[in-house]
C-alpha cells in the first residue's frame, strides 16, 4: 500500500511521473495548474500528447497522487477541456523550482 501524499509532495511527484513518462520536453512545454483546493493538473500545450496519451498518463497520477488530481480523469487536459484560453499561454505561469528526491528541476506553474 502506498503511503498517503501530501501536499508538498504531490507537484513534485506529479513533475517525476510526467518526466519519467512523457520526458523533459513535457515539463519545459506545458504547465501545471493547482486550484485553490491544491488539486493538479497537467496542462497539455504542445499537442504532442494524444488523447490516449493524456488518458494513460491521468489514470497513473490518479493512482499515484490521490487526493491532489481530479478523479474525473481531469488530471491531464487541454486549455480546451478546461475552458480557459489563458492556459494556453506559458507566459501565465511561473517558473517554480523543485528540489525533491521525486523531481528536482523547474516548472510552469498556474496557481489559482
Amino acid at each position: 500500500m502506498n503511503s498517503p501524499v501530501r501536499f508538498d509532495d504531490s507537484l513534485p511527484l506529479f513533475a517525476g511521473l510526467v518526466l519519467r513518462e512523457c520526458g523533459q520536453p513535457a515539463i519545459d512545454d506545458n504547465l501545471f495548474l493547482r486550484d485553490v483546493t491544491g488539486r493538479l493538473t497537467f496542462v497539455a500545450l504542445d499537442g504532442k500528447q494524444t488523447t490516449e496519451d493524456r488518458i494513460t498518463l491521468a489514470a497513473k497520477a490518479l493512482d499515484a497522487l490521490a487526493p491532489y488530481v481530479d478523479a474525473n480523469g481531469f488530471a491531464v487536459a487541454t486549455p480546451d477541456e478546461l475552458f480557459d484560453d489563458r492556459l494556453k499561454n506559458l507566459q501565465h505561469a511561473r517558473k517554480i523550482h523543485l528540489t525533491d528526491s521525486a523531481f528536482n528541476g523547474t516548472v510552469n506553474l498556474v496557481d489559482r
